[in-house]
């Protein structure tokens, strides 16, 4: 472990048994900062930032510590191994640590806190609260003094647990060093769900600590980081509640790809082992196939699964966390996550009677989903005609699909771009073909009033009375790809949508299903 020397401002190295007593710093990054190059180097009290590292010295040195440990200029972040290996004990530093200074750069000097020594409004809107290096440096340290930009006290975390825990959301046993595994994980991720990294992979590398894993540090895997760490969480805990997240769209694996996943999931903790008659065999596991656990069953319909995870809401213990689930092939034994978890009392009874039956699961890990892999699907949905034709021309697929089903046509017929619809079906585009909800290009067209382009389609032989399938697990999956009509036919969306037009010439071209 490197410190630096408070009076002279050296770096000195320490091994793990000789570490002596030390301060520490938390701070927001600046554009620039000391690097540990820098102060080898000799160039950096000419740098504007070394004012940060000379007035966090002085401080600690006031207060009778010699040394003080500092991120920016204690880590050599040249070195790959070294930084993952300081990221991996930053959160035992920060609980190691005597004091942990935090500076609030952005609270002035001349603010409520310093003219009344009450945290105010400057206080409580800092960014120091929004970055998620920051959570784990305001959890760790028994000892916090939170400072102005002028280097002056505003508080220790001790006096300010009421205000702190209303800022964050933290309840204060927590702020004040209880046993972070009383937090169901939902809750943990739910303290990080409102905060931002620079770099993708930190907002994962910077929970490590609040869940006792490690890992490597793999800088260009971007959001698949949290995925990696939610895998190593579930590798030492049974905690059910690691499910409990919503995002927008599908990722199609149980999952979430960010901590902003977990907003809502604050109140969600594990169901007692006691609650119910009979309790769930077996762990949960991972392979390359995804993760395998045992849900009771609330429900099937078609190939949708409602299954009850054993979690329930902190204060009713009758609402218990269902998921969503379709088997993928159908008849096969793995599945997706469909749409959102929802709380309910209708299950309750069966499920602690164990009169639910068992069911195994495979899901997938999860993943970000992007509906427009390829260059032609992009350009379509972006509106850009012309690239559309230049793709065209070079040989694209007029007929591939993104990560829901739809062509290059459905997301055209959708957004009501003519000229496009024209380019795909002189290039022989399917006008008939499904996604995986069974919606075709008509089907968008007539839900979304684009009358031009439905004429288009009908005149190249769309199906006016084509029917989108009807099961809850499409519903869940259509809502996720856009569709907010719930209509089943071009008829009946386009009278739900209010569309005369549109329905007049669906009735010229036979039309009749609602």
């Amino acid at each position: 472990m490197r410190l630096l020397d408070t009076q002279s401002h050296e770096v000195r190295e320490f091994g793990d048994g000789d570490v002596p007593f030390y301060a520490i710093l938390s701070h927001r990054w600046d554009a620039v900062e000391v690097s540990l190059q820098d102060l080898r180097g000799g160039d950096a009290g000419q740098m504007a930032a070394y004012s940060k590292i000379r007035n966090s010295c002085s401080l600690a040195a006031s207060h009778g510590f010699q040394h003080l440990w500092i991120d920016t200029c204690c880590i050599d972040k040249t070195s790959s191994a070294e930084l993952s290996e300081s990221l991996n004990s930053m959160y035992r530093w920060y609980r190691e640590s005597m004091v942990c200074y935090a500076y609030l750069g952005d609270v002035p000097s001349d603010s409520l806190e310093r003219r009344t020594g009450v945290a105010g409004r400057a206080f409580g809107q800092s960014a120091w609260f929004t970055r998620g290096w920051t959570l784990q440096e305001l959890i760790a340290p028994p000892t916090i003094v939170f400072l102005d930009q002028a280097w002056q006290e505003i508080g220790a975390k001790s006096s300010l647990l009421p205000t702190l825990s209303r800022i964050t959301g933290i309840p204060s046993a927590f702020l004040q060093g209880d046993d972070l595994d009383k937090a169901s994980i939902a809750e943990r991720m739910s303290w990080a769900s409102g905060r931002k990294t620079t770099r993708p992979e930190d907002m994962a590398y910077c929970l490590m600590g609040l869940f006792g894993v490690n890992m490597p540090m793999l800088y260009g895997e971007g959001q698949h980081a949290f995925i990696r760490l939610q895998e190593e969480i579930i590798k030492i805990s049974d905690d059910h509640s690691i499910f409990a997240w919503k995002e927008d769209g599908d990722n199609g694996g149980i999952l979430a790809t960010s901590p902003a996943a977990f907003s809502d999931s604050g109140n969600i903790i594990p169901l007692e082992a006691s609650s119910a008659r009979g309790t769930l065999d077996g762990a949960i596991t991972l392979n390359n196939k995804g993760i395998h656990l045992k849900l009771r069953l609330a429900r099937k319909q078609e190939l949708q699964h409602d299954a009850v995870l054993p979690c329930r809401v902190r204060d009713d213990p009758e609402k218990l966390v269902v998921l969503h689930f379709r088997a993928i092939p159908p008849g096969a034994e793995c599945f997706e996550r469909i749409g959102h978890w929802l709380v309910t009392r209708r299950y309750t009874r069966d499920y602690l009677d164990s009169k639910c039956p068992e069911i195994t699961v495979c899901v997938g890990r999860g993943r970000q989903k992007h509906p427009c892999q390829w260059p032609i699907l992009r350009a379509t949905q972006l509106g850009r005609g012309e690239m559309v034709r230049f793709l065209l021309d070079r040989g694209a697929d007029h007929d591939v699909v993104d990560d829901f089903g739809q062509t290059p046509l459905a997301l055209a017929g959708k957004m009501g771009y003519e000229g496009i619809v024209c380019m795909l079906l002189e290039d022989g585009a399917d006008p008939n073909a499904e996604d995986d909800c069974g919606r075709t290009p008509l089907l968008w067209a007539a839900g979304n009033g684009h009358t031009a382009v439905a004429k288009l389609l009908l005149e190249k032989e769309a199906n006016p009375n084509a029917t989108m399938r009807d099961s809850l697990s499409v519903q869940w999956l259509a809502l996720a790809s856009g569709d907010r009509n719930p209509a089943r036919t071009p008829l009946a969306r386009a009278k739900v949508g209010g569309h005369d037009a549109m329905v007049v010439l669906l009735r010229e071209w036979g039309a009749w299903k609602v």
